[in-house]
């Protein structure tokens, strides 16, 4: 009897050490997770932000920028990764927030609906953003609302022109390649040409030689008979 309790409790504290190790992994997994998250959330704010710093002495870039700020919400909404806009939000109105130079130019923007200033308008729009229930379309129409929608417009027009313009680059290579070569050949047809020409007037030239050559010969031997033919009528009287 002994020999089997203890044979249960060994195959008990198997099974919670099974069950605690599975959990751990579980944890480790679902923390790996989190990090990558927040990682890509760094990283999409840290651009944005970059780009509201370099744009704080232009009202326009400024506007811009948020527009930025504004679609990579949207996109995430769309997702429906409300986690990562609470990430990303979070991390860019901390970023904006420690750093004065940023603010205040926001804060001397006017936001386009004329209600407030463009940094007050932003937050209102985080705030959508993060809200339960949130989506792209009820962002969107909470950006309509607090007059950044044009922004958000600004923008996907600009990204439009930086994926069109980086296409152009990476297809540039083969295009220049392609230019190098037909810069070539036709230099190389030019050249022929040239070489041609050269034969063409050589041609030309020596048979208008051969052909003036001919002809004073044949002048010669005209006046040569014609004198012949002139001293016999002389002798003969005539």
């Amino acid at each position: 009897m002994k020999k089997i309790f203890f044979v249960a409790m060994a195959a008990c504290a198997m099974c919670f050490a099974s069950c605690g190790g599975n959990k751990t992994d579980n944890n480790a997994q679902n923390d790996s997770v989190k990090v990558e998250e927040t990682t890509a959330a760094n990283v999409a704010a840290q651009s944005v932000f970059q780009k509201l710093k370099d744009a704080a002495s232009d009202p326009t870039k400024l506007q811009a920028a948020v527009g930025a700020a504004q679609v990579e919400i949207q996109k995430l909404l769309a997702n429906g990764d409300g986690e990562a806009v609470k990430q990303y939000t979070q991390i860019l109105q901390d970023l904006i927030n420690g750093d004065t130079t940023v603010k205040e130019a926001l804060s001397a923007v006017k936001d386009a609906a004329g209600k407030g200033n463009l940094l007050s308008a932003f937050n209102s729009v985080i705030g959508a953003a993060t809200a339960e229930g949130a989506t792209a379309a009820s962002f969107v129409e909470a950006t309509k609302k607090a007059g950044t929608d044009a922004y958000t417009s600004v923008a996907e027009q600009a990204t439009d022109v930086v994926n069109a313009a980086t296409e152009a680059v990476e297809n540039a290579p083969e295009a220049a390649k392609k230019a190098v070569e037909n810069a070539a050949q036709d230099l190389q047809n030019q050249a022929q040409d040239a070489v041609q020409k050269k034969v063409d007037e050589g041609k030309a030239k020596a048979n208008e030689a051969i052909n003036n050559t001919q002809q004073r010969a044949a002048e010669a031997v005209n006046g040569a008979a014609q004198r012949g033919a002139d001293a016999a009528r002389k002798a003969l009287g005539l």
